[in-house]
């Protein structure tokens, strides 16, 4: 890649650059971080900040000027998933038409865009970059950024993740519950001298899907039944804490009716009215009716980790943008109502940011043989030089 186009040189660097969790046996993401900071500051119009979140997670900021006067703001994620076995494309290398590496569309690409074309244009005013840790897993990069910076309220956005050269013009939100069901012990030869949790799991959480996914409402709601764990627990249920993705240290015994029912939800709401109180309210009445008339009952916890509200852009509002990288997405808009989450919805709720979500074309983000097309990237490049130069002073 050495006598390449800048921009694919930029990329081949990031990819190689590692960033995924320390505790998925990866190096974290102060590398990288480091990497992205050292290129920024490149340019003396830019104030560059780099934030350590803590436990191998980073955040990269800089700004042109004063941050309360950012108008347009560029995000981007500095993490990748973990590697996954399979792959048949030495990482790293191309076929002349893609480039393959993990990390490589997802988002490397568009970051590689975003740092070439801004030494391209040279000084701006009111633009600023951030490049944020723990996209793939926590939001937790994004996160600290709307809680640490709250006075930064761009009027637009453009997100370089996305995927495969589709515009995101909207997408639906994300909301992950844990639900903890006590049930009574008894032995496995006298069902009516207990009160199942397996059973209940079973009721109720079938129950919570199909209100979910038949709710009404322009996007689909997806419902996703992550996890589920019953079986029979000795200590306690004060001894487990909920919250942290983690199922309590269930034991398995054939002839013990099981006490304790664990169980992740994994919602993609297509309407506001699909939020977490609704589902607590219809695994309440579900288990209510289902503990009715039984001598035991099993007692439900419900713990909301996180509930992220869906997007949809002002279509008028983004056209300028939208046609200003047709290069890349070539009129291709990915439907709201099949995307997953995107987590600018977090800057667009707080501040009315209107924002456009773009990859570079590209395929098999999160799996084996990641690619993007190369000269997808030198056309987004491109894009990002002229969307720049309306900023340019």
């Amino acid at each position: 890649m050495k006598d390449s186009d800048p921009v694919l040189v930029l990329l081949d660097q990031l990819c190689q650059t590692r960033g995924y969790r320390v505790d998925k046996g990866g190096p974290g993401e102060k590398a990288v971080a480091e990497f992205v900071a050292d290129q920024l500051r490149k340019h003396d119009w830019l104030r560059v900040e780099v934030e350590d979140l803590g436990q191998g997670f980073y955040n990269v900021l800089a700004f042109d000027g004063d941050p309360s006067d950012v108008e347009f703001l560029v995000v981007g994620h500095i993490d990748t998933v973990t590697p996954s076995p399979g792959w048949t494309h030495d990482e790293y290398t191309t076929d002349g038409t893609n480039y393959y590496a993990l990390g490589s569309v997802d988002t490397r690409g568009g970051i590689a865009a975003a740092l070439d074309a801004i030494g391209k244009v040279g000084r701006t005013n009111k633009v600023a970059y951030l490049f944020y840790g723990d996209e793939e897993v926590s939001f937790l990069g994004m996160h600290e950024f709307v809680r640490r910076h709250p006075d930064i309220s761009p009027k637009f956005g453009l997100s370089v993740c996305g995927g495969k050269g589709e515009a995101y013009l909207g997408w639906r939100g994300c909301t992950e519950i844990e639900f903890l069901f006590e049930g009574v012990s008894g032995h496995a030869s006298r069902s009516w001298a207990g009160a199942n949790a397996a059973e209940a799991v079973a009721c109720v959480m079938e129950a919570v899907r199909l209100a979910c996914v038949q709710y009404p409402g322009e996007m689909k709601t997806a419902a996703n039944i992550a996890a589920v764990h019953v079986g029979s627990l000795d200590i306690g249920s004060d001894a487990y804490l909920m919250g942290r993705q983690l199922p309590p240290p269930i034991k398995n015994i054939a002839n013990k009716i099981p006490n304790i029912g664990w169980t992740l939800l994994d919602i993609r709401p297509g309407d506001q009215g699909v939020n977490a109180k609704f589902v607590e309210r219809v695994a309440r009445n579900t288990l209510a009716a289902w503990n009715a008339a039984k001598e035991y009952s099993v007692v439900l916890t419900v713990h909301t980790n996180f509930e992220m509200p869906a997007y949809v852009a002002d279509k008028q509002k983004v056209d300028w943008l939208f046609q200003l990288f047709q290069s890349v997405h070539e009129g291709r808009v990915s439907p709201p109502g099949t995307t997953g989450f995107l987590d600018a919805t977090l800057i667009s709720s707080m501040h009315g940011t209107q924002f456009m979500c773009l990859s570079p074309a590209g395929d098999n983000g999160h799996a084996a043989d990641e690619f993007v097309n190369m000269a997808s990237v030198i056309r987004y490049r491109d894009a990002m030089i002229e969307l720049l130069n309306r900023y340019k002073t």
